[in-house]
């Protein structure tokens, strides 16, 4: 059994058996400090338990928020586009602002065969609004109106 997340994961011995054709990637650490976003409820709740601690370290919140504003709308666009990124969506934040997405292999997992098309942009979407609340609590810790359209954010 793998562990994952302090709970037990079954293991799948069909897709680790051998192949013919082995990948090997190149893997550099985790930036310091970081935090997950995901949109399951337990990475929800770790983000939230997590929020205010992670981004009372960074320095520069201006540089920060438009990183991460950029970066949002790109992982949007993503999830829009391939859908069966929702599945377990992760990303890892760092204090520059920075994305890092993790585990792109559950697009091409068995696991949810065949969702329902209908089901699985429910979730997509479900998944873009928990997104969004992510943006908008960054926003909150660093005090800034939730509504700002433009750049020029109220403090």
């Amino acid at each position: 059994n793998i562990f994952s997340e302090a709970r037990e994961v079954k293991y799948d011995e069909d897709r680790f058996k051998w192949k013919s054709t082995v990948f090997i990637q190149k893997v550099k650490l985790a930036p310091e400090p970081n935090i997950i976003i995901g949109c399951t409820t337990t990475k929800q709740g770790q983000f939230k338990r997590n929020a205010e601690e992670f981004l009372a370290r960074v320095n520069d919140k201006d540089t920060f928020l438009e990183r991460f504003s950029s970066a949002l709308k790109q992982v949007k666009r993503v999830l829009k586009e391939e859908p069966c990124l929702f599945r377990d969506f992760q990303v890892l934040l760092d204090t520059s602002g920075q994305v890092y997405h993790l585990d792109f292999d559950r697009c091409f997992s068995s696991r949810d065969p065949a969702i329902k098309r209908r089901e699985r942009k429910s979730r997509v979407n479900l998944c873009l609004r928990t997104i969004d609340g992510v943006e908008q609590k960054v926003k909150q810790i660093f005090g800034l109106s939730i509504h700002s359209k433009s750049g020029s954010s109220k403090r």
